[in-house]
């Protein structure tokens, strides 16, 4: 049937695509291991020369580098933080007294005590009657 032809198709090409991971692999493999090779070569052809031929060329003959041991230093103290001293409790202040509001009957004062608190006695103010006269 259709759907085991495309069910094997699909066996085969991911059969084929992990062939090629393979031989991929394989390959970097072998390159690798021909560059290490290389390299083990470049080194024993270096090793191969002798002091007299290592002196024609105009180097000098290797020595083995002394590193020298170097003790771990010690770190310096970090010198201790003094204490910072607690902030002194802030006052309370106490609350304001809520003052009553006034009202227009509180502060009609007669003529003769507004004179004591310096003040001129206030004429009573016209309001003009705008109502629309009929004509």
């Amino acid at each position: 049937s259709s759907e085991e032809l495309k069910a094997l198709a699909e066996q085969v090409q991911q059969f084929k695509s992990m062939q090629n991971i393979t031989k991929k692999i394989t390959e970097k493999k072998e390159t690798t291991q021909k560059q290490e090779a290389s390299f083990e070569d470049d080194d024993a052809e270096l090793e191969e020369l002798s002091d007299e031929e290592m002196s024609a060329l105009g180097l000098t003959q290797r020595e083995p580098v002394q590193v020298p041991d170097i003790a771990p230093q010690p770190v310096n103290a970090v010198p201790e933080i003094p204490e910072i001293p607690a902030v002194p409790a802030v006052p309370v202040i106490p609350a304001v007294p809520e003052v009553p509001m006034a009202s227009s009957e509180d502060v009609e004062l007669s003529d003769e005590e507004l004179s004591a608190l310096g003040l001129n006695p206030v004429a009573p103010v016209q309001v003009p009657d705008t109502d629309p006269q009929p004509e």
